[in-house]
């Protein structure tokens, strides 16, 4: 038994249009389109001055830049800490989960998407990403079938409880996107579901962001999440406007398939506050400044001539050539007239505009690296480590999120590998994933510098145990991070082999 009822999938695209209306009444689609014109430079936009300069300080742009730098400069490592006294079989299902959390890591590009989603949330308030399992990945390899990340915009995301921020609290969860309508009726086709019905439509402005979609073979596409109360299982369904892609499963996985990032929360709303959105107003204001001096610098910089009317019907500048007068030639006819000088006040209420907005992000020209003589570099690096304390708590979402999706990894290992044959210190074993739930609930993901110092003390620890003779080759090994030693489980072979063989003595056994 479930507590999963059947939906037509009349239901479910009126629950999409709920949740795109809740994000049309807090004026989301508008912020995003206009935090992303500003972002990349599109400032300008709907302003009619044909007779004005247009220019675009963008330091919005500059700080954003800062912000994805200073929040993922460092690495990315997960590790499974199995409980304490764990017997060799949850040793080694934790060996073989951290490598293949490592793995996964590099497959799904998930530093890159690190990066672009500290974009994404700074920009337009949040990031998000959908981790999947697609069966068609990997489909000559041993194990066929694969997980993939993908990144998804915040307006394409729907919760089904719009004041909770929290994904797994959620009722359900409904993402929508663009696809090929061709792709999608075989799709359907093979699920059994009825194709016929299925239709290309053009899309909706308000809900595709700055860039619409209306390419007349594409649909939008909805795949709805929601749990299973009795079993804890996550269901799955798929589907357009015309009908089911393919209709409810139940996936098997206990976590929803989505890890949210919010730059800064918002009470009561699931989606966050964009660190540009209440700045624009700053940057529109040194936009206008600048563009009112440069013109006011054409207009009176450069001197204009005056000429008597009377005397001289029209001024020429042709040299050597006669120029016919009425009246006296020697009385002055012309004369050059100076433009007004422009107050520097413009330029000073500028610049003071420009340092404000930055520092109120907590990017200072000393976190920016902007420092015209760097003398005292103590007080530089203290300035900048100062600087960066407002991003603590961005770090921390960060972090947190990162754990997020490594959860989903782990918890698709479970549904998705079953048993499969690995290469561990004593030769082949063959773990069955689907047992990941022997580690228990103690996983640990460490990330960035905390990672960096984690691995130099278990280093340093192992090196000085082993010095002492109170640990063997073989447990020294082992406790060595597998990114300190090439070929490690190869190594650990030919020590156990040159043991056999009575090829080493006491102090290293």
């Amino acid at each position: 038994m479930n507590s999963i009822k059947n939906e037509s999938a009349i239901s479910i695209w009126d629950q999409y249009e709920k949740g795109a209306a809740f994000k049309e009444n807090i004026g989301l689609y508008e912020n995003v389109r206009k935090n992303e014109n500003f972002y990349i430079g599109r400032q300008w936009e709907g302003v009619n001055a044909p007779d004005l300069e247009k220019p675009v300080v963008n330091i919005l742009k500059r700080v954003v830049a800062y912000f994805i730098s200073m929040l993922v400069s460092d690495d990315i490592s997960a590790k499974v800490e199995p409980y304490e006294g764990a017997d060799e079989s949850v040793q080694l299902m934790s060996k073989c989960v951290n490598a293949e959390l490592s793995r996964l890591i590099e497959d799904t590009n998930a530093k890159m998407m690190g990066r672009d989603a500290i974009r994404d949330a700074a920009v337009c308030g949040d990031a998000c990403v959908h981790i999947y399992w697609d069966s068609q990945k990997n489909r000559n390899a041993m194990y066929k079938g694969g997980i993939r990340m993908e990144a998804l915009h915040n307006t394409n995301v729907f919760f089904g409880n719009e004041k909770v921020c929290d994904v797994q609290r959620q009722p359900y969860i409904i993402i929508s996107m663009r696809s090929d309508i061709e792709k999608l009726k075989n799709e359907a086709k093979e699920n059994g579901c009825e194709f016929e019905a299925i239709a290309s439509d053009r899309g909706d402005d308000a809900k595709s962001g700055i860039y619409p979609d209306h390419s007349e073979n594409m649909a939008t596409v909805l795949i709805k999440y929601e749990r299973d109360e009795q079993t804890g299982h996550i269901w799955a369904s798929k589907l357009t406007s015309g009908g089911f892609i393919r209709k409810k499963w139940d996936t098997g996985l206990e976590l929803y398939p989505i890890a949210w990032l919010s730059w800064e929360k918002v009470r009561s709303c699931y989606h966050g506050q964009a660190a540009i959105t209440g700045l624009i107003p700053n940057q529109i204001a040194i936009n206008k400044l600048q563009a009112m001096l440069i013109k006011s610098v054409k207009d009176m910089a450069f001197p204009k001539i005056i000429y008597d009317a009377t005397k001289l019907t029209n001024w020429s500048n042709k040299v050597g050539e006669a120029i016919g007068v009425y009246g006296n030639p020697n009385e002055a006819i012309a004369n050059i007239m100076h433009g007004a000088s422009v107050t520097p006040q413009i330029q000073g209420l500028i610049n003071d505009l420009v340092s404000l907005t930055k520092e109120t992000m907590g990017a200072s020209d000393a976190a920016l690296g902007m420092i015209s003589n760097p003398d005292n570099t103590s007080a530089i690096i203290a300035m900048q480590k100062a600087t960066g304390a407002p991003l603590e708590l961005q770090k921390m979402s960060y972090y947190q999120w990162i754990e997020d999706y490594i959860r989903i990894f782990i918890d698709m290992i479970r549904v998705y590998y079953g048993v499969r044959f690995v290469t561990a210190p004593n030769g082949m074993n063959v773990v069955d994933y689907s047992k990941i739930g022997m580690l228990g609930s103690d996983v640990q993901v460490n990330v960035g510098a905390a990672a960096y110092w984690s691995e130099l003390t278990q280093v340093q620890t192992a090196d000085n145990l082993y010095q002492r003779g109170l640990m063997d080759a073989k447990t020294y090994l082992e406790a060595i991070p597998e990114s300190y030693i090439r070929n490690k489980t190869q190594v650990i072979d030919n020590i156990e082999t040159m043991k056999e063989h009575g090829g080493l003595n006491g102090a290293v056994q």
